[in-house]
């Protein structure tokens, strides 16, 4: 009895995040629960409940109360296959909250952090900084959380410069995400909005 209460408690903490989070968001949101999980160093996926009866498609973004988890890579009837943001094959343009550089963020096989790819020395980026979706891509909704800066390393001889983040999505905890569908339009707007501004250096 008391370890059911505890899963309770523990889905009701993730519950109220999610409904806070789909105040936040535009366009249509659905609620649905993990399956099954599938790590590896090779695969970080996961398997949800819901597939092509719910509308869900190809590409779509996962998130839950806290972060992207990643998209959907497969849908079938009634579940669908969603690759996490911590995979190595997983990419997501995003954007530093404090001054907007932009880059592309990809996983490392490794379940606690993703890094950022071909940054170069003279970047303004900082450990602690905050690096949001960037709506690039036209899938994910702007400014959700992707993750936070934890390790930055600068290589004398090196070309780009090492950035390890840590997910902000609770990914080995959560069990109930939500599945969006972004408003391409309105999205497609704020892009262009945002590729009319002076870039970070």
């Amino acid at each position: 009895k008391l370890q059911k209460v505890l899963v309770l408690q523990r889905e009701n903490v993730q519950l109220k995040q999610l409904l806070q989070t789909r105040a936040q968001l535009t366009g249509k949101v659905r609620q649905t629960r993990i399956l099954a999980i599938q790590l590896s160093p090779e695969m970080r996926q996961i398997i949800i409940g819901g597939g092509s009866n719910l509308g869900f498609y190809v590409g779509q973004p996962v998130l839950d109360g806290y972060g992207v988890v990643g998209q959907v890579v497969a849908v079938g009837p009634l579940s669908s296959r969603v690759l996490l943001i911590t995979d190595k094959r997983f990419s997501i343009p995003v954007q530093d909250y404090r001054n907007g550089f932009r880059a592309i963020a990809s996983g490392t096989s490794d379940s606690e952090q993703i890094s950022l790819v071909n940054v170069m020395p003279n970047s303004d980026i900082k450990i602690g900084d905050v690096f949001v979706s960037s709506g690039y891509g036209l899938r994910f909704p702007i400014g959700y959380p992707v993750g936070v800066v934890t390790d930055v390393k600068k290589h004398p001889r090196g070309r780009f410069m090492q950035i390890a983040i840590t997910p902000s999505a609770h990914l080995n905890q959560t069990q109930l995400v939500l599945l969006a569908w972004p408003q391409q339009a309105k999205l497609r707007k704020l892009v262009m909005r945002q590729m009319s501004q002076p870039l970070a250096q």
